[in-house]
């Protein structure tokens, strides 16, 4: 796969060693998974020909883990530090964007409320007689152009302002911290800690 940035092109092919590692182990995986689909458990012979390939599937899987991890490692800590490059300047972009929406929000408050004090003295003058409903009329309208001038738009976003009272479907639980604190003998309200046996390789 090729990268483009800016007018330069970022190699990120892989080597051929690391595509036939790939292959070797797919196909040792293919295998193993075949014969996981085609043996039958029956007795001592069969369930210690089992066993050996359990062994083999989870060596297997440490296999690819390590070759996994040799390859994309190196990938993934480039790529961190090309995103490193950007993240000061999109910051600053951020950073000005927000500043110079508030000072223009600022502005059209302020805007706002000047239009409504010039629309309530209009309102006294046609009242006490001073100007016409007519002129009156076109200097509201006037004003109104103004406020309306104003590139504003109006957006919903969410505030929590009781936590108690959000429905359980919306929590998250943290199952991490749960086995963690509950293996170390914390007493979670609906949580319990039961043993299970397990087929375990001997890795």
């Amino acid at each position: 796969m090729e990268i483009k940035i800016g007018n330069k092109i970022h190699n990120n092919k892989l080597e051929d060693l690391e595509i036939k590692a790939i292959t070797l182990v797919k196909q040792e995986a293919n295998r193993a998974i075949e014969r996981v689909r085609d043996i039958k458990i029956v007795g001592n012979h069969s369930f210690e020909l089992a066993e050996s390939l359990l062994n083999k599937i989870s060596y297997g899987q440490k296999a690819l883990k390590e070759l996994r991890e040799s390859i994309t490692k190196p990938a993934e800590e480039s790529l961190r530090n090309l995103r490193a490059l950007f993240i000061p300047i999109e910051n600053n972009l951020k950073e000005a964007n927000a500043e110079l929406k508030g000072k223009m929000k600022g502005y059209n408050d302020r805007v706002k409320i000047e239009a409504d004090i010039k629309k309530a003295l209009i309102t006294e003058k046609v009242e006490s007689g001073e100007i016409s409903f007519e002129k009156a009329s076109k200097q509201i309208e006037k004003v109104e152009q103004k406020v309306e001038a104003m590139p504003t738009r109006k957006m919903k976003v969410i505030e929590i302002v009781d936590e108690a009272k959000i429905p359980k479907q919306y929590w998250e639980l943290d199952m991490v911290s749960i086995r963690r604190d509950a293996l170390a003998g914390v007493e979670i309200p609906g949580i319990k800690v039961v043993e299970r046996e397990i087929i375990v390789s001997k890795q």
